[in-house]
């Protein structure tokens, strides 16, 4: 059996959330969509969703619309930045100090991870 530390591990798995992440901004760019957030926004957790974390990774349920979404390590640093944050330029700050990412990467697929929350009634851009 193959043993890998959890350092490799943790690197792995916030390569792979990267990955998709860019997949999922490559997507989007493909099909023309339109953000619905701004890096100047701030977004929070809307009632009736609830978050739940197993070690270091979450899942978000939306108890109105059933829909969940699973969030590896780096995925649920993103989401708890997102959450409270004064903005998301702020959480994107914070995040360019813990990893080491392109900006402009990074920026995109933040933004690109809040807008689909906010899709998907997890998050909701707070207006206070």
């Amino acid at each position: 059996m193959l043993q890998c530390s959890s350092t490799v591990l943790t690197y792995v798995n916030a390569l792979n959330t990267m990955q998709n992440l860019s997949k999922l901004r490559f997507q989007l760019l493909r099909t023309n969509y339109q953000m619905t957030v701004a890096l100047s926004d701030r977004v929070r957790v809307p009632q009736g969703v609830l978050v739940s974390g197993l070690q270091q990774e979450s899942v978000l349920l939306n108890l109105d619309s059933e829909r969940y979404f699973g969030l590896d390590d780096v995925g649920t640093r993103m989401f708890s930045l997102l959450s409270s944050s004064d903005s998301i330029e702020a959480a994107w700050r914070v995040l360019l100090e813990e990893y080491e990412v392109e900006p402009d990467v990074l920026k995109a697929d933040l933004l690109s991870l809040a807008d689909s929350l906010i899709q998907q009634g997890l998050l909701e851009v707070s207006n206070d």
